[in-house]
């Protein structure tokens, strides 16, 4: 999904609130802004938000490989001009302690695409257990 379809309801929300950072919007503009974005993803892809903690997370860390090429990582990479031989890929962290390593459902889990540059469809995911934190 573009960024623009999110981005038009952040921006209302933000002239409605009559702020111009982010910083200034209350609970109320974010659950608004919640909602819409919400709307957005059934528009966007037909079916709802996904309740699943596990299927969020799947998407989530998706959409953070998927990002690489996106328009705003582009401008970014290019503004600071950061070359392929500094970054070339992109990385996710899950973190899901709190209790410290106390078994294989509890601990800090990665998940890497192993070759960037190929732009491979499929997302590899290395995700080890009893990652020290």
């Amino acid at each position: 999904m573009d960024d623009h379809f999110f981005d038009e309801h952040f921006e209302a929300i933000k002239r409605r609130a009559g702020v111009k950072i982010d910083l200034g919007l209350s609970a109320e503009d974010l659950r608004d802004i919640g909602q819409l974005f919400l709307q957005v993803v059934q528009e966007q892809t037909g079916r709802p938000f996904r309740k699943t903690p596990m299927k969020q997370l799947e998407l989530a860390i998706k959409a953070v490989f998927g990002s690489w090429m996106g328009q705003r990582a582009v401008d970014y990479r290019r503004e600071f001009k950061i070359t392929p031989d500094q970054a070339n890929g992109t990385a996710v962290n899950v973190v899901t302690m709190v209790f410290g390593n106390m078994g294989n459902d509890c601990s800090t889990r990665r998940g890497l695409h192993p070759r960037p540059r190929h732009r491979r469809k499929r997302h590899v995911r290395r995700i080890p257990g009893q990652c020290p934190g």
